[in-house]
């Protein structure tokens, strides 16, 4: 099974599930963990305060008051390592040095590759406009998803 990030360990628990965390294998020697998107704050540029509205961006993720409180609170991991080192992290979660050892080997990747978007909406569309049958068409895609991972690593 696959989790989107450690936040899920706790909806598992919340759900009775019995869950662990472990990285996923990257060779025969290491495992590893992928980093893809996020969500972060930005300053509209209508702001009539952004100024202000920049020491909010800092303090939320930046400042051990602001952003480390923040993310502890949510049993969610900071953006700053050294905010994910707070103790009470490792009390929340047994497995907690996983997902620090998962920062420490995260390998990034496109958030959206528009490579993988392509073969996504071809796949769709040979469903929709040209008859394939779908279980063929996500064989398809699968090659191909695969092979482009293949050369991501």
């Amino acid at each position: 099974m696959c989790l989107s990030g450690p936040w899920t360990y706790f909806q598992a628990q919340n759900r009775l599930v019995d869950t662990g965390i472990g990285l996923r294998p990257h060779n025969d020697q290491e495992f590893r963990a992928y980093a893809g998107a996020s969500w972060g704050y930005g300053i509209s540029t209508a702001s009539k305060h952004k100024e202000a509205a920049w020491e909010f961006v800092k303090f939320m993720t930046m400042a051990q008051e602001g952003a480390g409180w923040f993310t502890l609170q949510q049993a969610r991991p900071s953006a700053v390592m050294e905010f994910n080192r707070d103790p009470e992290y490792f009390n929340m979660n047994p497995y907690w040095p996983v997902i620090i050892q998962g920062f420490e080997s995260a390998i990034p990747l496109p958030s959206a590759p528009s490579e993988t978007n392509r073969v996504l909406f071809d796949m769709v569309t040979s469903v929709i406009q040209e008859g394939m049958d779908p279980q063929s068409a996500v064989t398809e895609a699968h090659r191909q998803l695969q092979r482009l991972f293949d050369e991501w690593n």
